[in-house]
């Protein structure tokens, strides 16, 4: 299978490439899509983090490959650490209550694991059509073969299975821009 996690702007234009050159992919009528989910670090309710956590360790290729803890525990682990998250400001202690601090690697492994589960439709439907995928953190980037209005059929669906605290942006073009490059399609 192949990966939908981006490393960084030189790991997507060396995919971006590969789908284009090698396996030859691109078309005249290919537009390109963006999306961007806005302040999901910060944003996200714990509840959607802990549903997500649970998706993820029931799943058959990772249950079982935590030999020391039980998936029960490590949900009642993450929930006591998100519960507990606190911090001082101006001489204030404050607890987050949805999402938490971007220096927590727990909160990137959280939302990487929500992140997953919900592209998972759309990733199945692109797949489905020979289309290119992939996400870096809260933003994303595909290419398009069919009518726009499909995709924005599905791009429809999936803002409406977000945590009702995230929004979502989205482009349809044949010029994007993405992690700081700027892609055209000049006739396929």
């Amino acid at each position: 299978s192949r990966s939908t996690t981006f490393l960084n702007g030189g790991d997507f234009i060396q995919k971006l490439q590969y789908y284009c050159i090698q396996l030859d992919l691109l078309l005249p009528k290919t537009y390109f899509a963006t999306f961007k989910i806005h302040d999901l670090y910060t944003m996200i309710s714990h509840s959607a983090l802990l549903e997500a956590l649970d998706i993820f360790l029931v799943n058959p290729l990772v249950n079982g490959r935590h030999q020391k803890l039980s998936s029960d525990a490590i949900q009642e682990l993450t929930a006591i650490v998100l519960r507990n998250n606190i911090f001082s400001y101006n001489g204030k202690i404050y607890r987050f209550i949805k999402g938490g601090p971007l220096n927590l690697p727990l909160i990137e492994l959280l939302c990487h694991i929500y992140m997953y589960h919900w592209q998972y439709s759309l990733v199945t439907h692109i797949c489905l059509k020979d289309a290119f995928y992939g996400r870096y953190k809260d933003t994303g980037f595909l290419t398009w073969n069919s009518p726009i209005d499909q995709l924005q059929t599905l791009f429809n669906k999936l803002e409406q299975e977000l945590d009702s605290n995230l929004q979502m942006t989205t482009f349809i073009s044949s010029d994007v821009h993405f992690l700081h490059a700027a892609i055209e399609n000049r006739k396929g």
